[in-house]
């Protein structure tokens, strides 16, 4: 099993580097954010966290392979579609404009829900399931909630990009993981 402890710094370095990785896509995408990076690095690090005690508690080898850092980050990135199509409900719907908070309390109890409900689904045990749930959580709350990708054909990209960029921290959480095992 891959040392939880280990897991979790990893994640938190590896939730810095995803803020460059996010930022340099948000720029190609929609419009550049370099000077708003430092503001999103204490929520990288929490969500890096998060992800790194995930990854530890769905994985029972101790080297987890390039595989298994793929599926982690699909299933990061699967873990956001409830959420969003939420968020695009509740604003068609015109919930959102009348109750933003609880529109808000909702789409963090669906994140729960979705991380929760994956987790349970693969392994039936509570901690990868509590730990799935907080990476869910985390990563919407860093997002700031679902992307509007009823906004146009930027968003919808940005939403897109995201499975590469999970795909390529869930990798660098591997490879961080194994690296600090291997000491």
């Amino acid at each position: 099993m891959i040392a939880r402890r280990r897991a979790i710094v990893a994640g938190a370095f590896v939730g810095v580097a995803a803020v460059a990785l996010f930022a340099a896509v948000h720029a190609m995408i929609i419009v550049p954010i370099w000077w708003r990076l430092a503001s999103g690095i204490p929520f990288a690090l929490v969500t890096g966290a998060a992800a790194g005690w995930a990854f530890a508690e769905l994985h029972d080898a101790a080297e987890p392979t390039l595989a298994d850092a793929l599926r982690f980050g699909l299933l990061l990135w699967l873990a956001l579609l409830p959420t969003t199509a939420l968020g695009i409900a509740l604003r068609a719907s015109g919930f959102h404009a009348a109750h933003d908070n609880w529109e808000t309390t909702i789409e963090c109890a669906v994140a729960v829900a979705t991380g929760a409900l994956i987790a349970w689904r693969l392994t039936h045990r509570l901690l990868p399931t509590l730990a799935l749930a907080t990476a869910t959580l985390t990563l919407v709350l860093t997002m700031g909630g679902p992307l509007l990708v009823l906004n146009g054909r930027r968003p919808v990209l940005l939403f897109v990009a995201f499975l590469p960029l999970l795909l390529t921290s869930a990798t660098l959480l591997a490879l961080a993981v194994r690296r600090r095992t291997r000491r």
